[in-house]
């Protein structure tokens, strides 16, 4: 049997008797083993939505309430969902994060499932994804501070809104914002 069979397989089990809710976190050795994908016998559609933040759980409240059949898979490379939401958010905007409430029903629904800790590029490319989906929907945000290409915008004690923002909320990969 090979790896795509497996995950044919594997998928059949996991779609008949899994556990709803948000908050999995699976390891990428165990992702190839235990998680995966997209193929059904149901004769559903199936969809791969690559970034859990804004547009990504968007993209999925709209298939689950306009495509009553569809069922879909959220990838991030974090080991938790709701990207900026959750991680770009300054605490003192509580009514920005409101979304992640409506963001966690759409999680927690028995047709969408969230998996974290897969780096797509990096631990499962997009060839794979497509031969496993229907449809696969990049929804992942900006990866990088744009540069404003001005004088003394590498020096040290500078920092963008980006980082700064990650780095009081806590984000796992943030770097350490010196304000010494």
């Amino acid at each position: 049997m090979n790896r795509l069979q497996f995950l044919h397989v594997w998928n059949q089990v996991t779609r008949c008797g899994r556990v709803h809710g948000i908050g999995v976190n699976y390891a990428r050795t165990a992702w190839m083993k235990r998680r995966l994908i997209g193929t059904n016998s149901y004769g559903k559609p199936v969809v791969c939505i690559v970034g859990s933040g804004p547009a990504g759980f968007y993209t999925a409240q709209y298939l689950l309430k306009f495509h009553e059949n569809v069922l879909i898979d959220i990838y991030d490379k974090l080991p938790v969902p709701f990207g900026l939401v959750r991680f770009g958010v300054a605490p003192d905007h509580p009514e920005t994060k409101n979304c992640i409430n409506q963001f966690t029903t759409t999680a927690k629904h028995e047709r969408c499932r969230f998996v974290g800790n897969v780096h797509v590029g990096r631990d499962v490319s997009l060839k794979e994804l497509k031969s496993v989906y229907d449809a696969v929907i990049l929804c992942y945000g900006a990866e990088k501070d744009r540069k404003l290409h001005i004088p003394g915008e590498e020096n040290h004690g500078v920092y963008s809104a980006r980082s700064f923002v990650e780095w009081y909320n806590g984000l796992p990969a943030s770097s350490d914002v010196s304000l010494a």
